[in-house]
């Protein structure tokens, strides 16, 4: 691993608004450091968040601001740590180890470990809700999900959901655990309430997330190329939908902590869109590299969007001023 250093990259201007934008690039070229305990790597200096190593197998913390930042030292993970799963906003992470029966809720501060009873030890996928509260679990030898809720302090495994409409592709949870999405690789699109499945007709879902703290769900469109917002995803004869953008092609969907923001990128030609939900306000956002990656850190509001070295990143501010755009029925 190399040490890596800010330059801010060209930001430009968005609706009156300047967008922070910041690259991290290499500078020199030397050996791995070697991992070092989480609470010595940078002791009275704020934690933006983590990246990973391509494999999984290593966590590097970011530190200080976003003109300022830094990647430290590898972090020293528990013993038998096979692979690390990061949640949005990155408060705590998901570790497989050898040997183990469960999946295991590790804090990176206190260096502490808990294992969540019943859980899939080594699961074939996880996906995590917009804020990382609840998590999903797939083991396609079982053909089952698995959802964990109250991540990460009091987290447990709440229901087991079988699966019976091929492999699952893409897979969104709610914060509280109560609605999970599905699109398999058959093409279908469905949501679990209480543990029963519902198709959800009509949509061929590039990517799909739940808003945080609520049960309304986006979904990024392929058919239509738009981004539509499903109120009350789980009461379907209930459920209302409106296009939030059009012509925007997004794979990746990512959210600000209280969800009053996302951001829908383009993982294939790069492009970035800050969508305001309370507005249908849609405006594109400076990239100064490539969108490898989409993932919101621990303020919140501060999102990675490229990994593996050299990252990127973009910071939204909470109330930003954009402009109105009318709503769009659909259906």
């Amino acid at each position: 691993m190399r040490l890596f250093l800010i330059a801010l990259a060209s930001a430009g201007v968005l609706l009156g608004q300047e967008v922070p934008v910041a690259v991290l690039t290499p500078r020199g070229v030397s050996a791995a450091p070697a991992a070092q305990p989480a609470r010595n790597v940078n002791a009275g200096v704020p934690v933006m968040g983590y990246t990973l190593a391509q494999d999984s197998m290593e966590i590097y913390p970011i530190s200080g601001t976003l003109k300022r930042a830094q990647i430290g030292p590898a972090i020293e993970l528990p013993k038998g740590t096979a692979r690390v799963y990061l949640p949005p906003r990155q408060q705590y992470m998901l570790l497989e180890t050898n040997p183990s029966k469960a999946i295991g809720v590790w804090n990176p501060r206190s260096q502490s470990a808990v294992l969540i009873p019943g859980t899939i030890p080594h699961p074939d996928a996880v996906w995590f809700s917009a804020r990382g509260d609840a998590a999903v679990l797939y083991s396609a030898a079982d053909a089952l999900l698995q959802v964990v809720e109250n991540l990460p302090g009091q987290a447990s495994l709440v229901r087991t959901l079988s699966l019976d409409s091929g492999e699952p592709l893409q897979v969104a949870v709610s914060d509280d655990g109560a609605l999970v999405a599905a699109a398999s690789n058959l093409g279908s699109l469905a949501i679990s309430s209480e543990g029963r499945w519902q198709a959800l007709a009509g949509y061929s879902p590039r990517a799909f997330s739940f808003v945080p703290k609520t049960h309304d769900l986006v979904i990024s469109d392929r058919a239509t190329n738009q981004v539509m917002l499903l109120r009350n995803a789980g009461a379907l004869r209930d459920a209302s939908a409106v296009v939030l953008a059009q012509d925007i092609p997004g794979d990746l969907i990512a959210f600000t902590k209280n969800g009053e923001q996302m951001i829908s990128a383009d993982s294939k030609r790069g492009p970035l869109w800050r969508i305001d939900l309370s507005t249908n306000a849609v405006a594109p956002l400076p990239s100064a590299s490539g969108t490898r990656a989409l993932s919101v850190l621990r303020d919140g509001y501060t999102f990675l969007v490229s990994s593996p070295p050299p990252l990127s990143f973009i910071q939204l501010a909470p109330a930003p001023d954009l402009t109105v755009a009318a709503r769009t029925p659909v259906r």
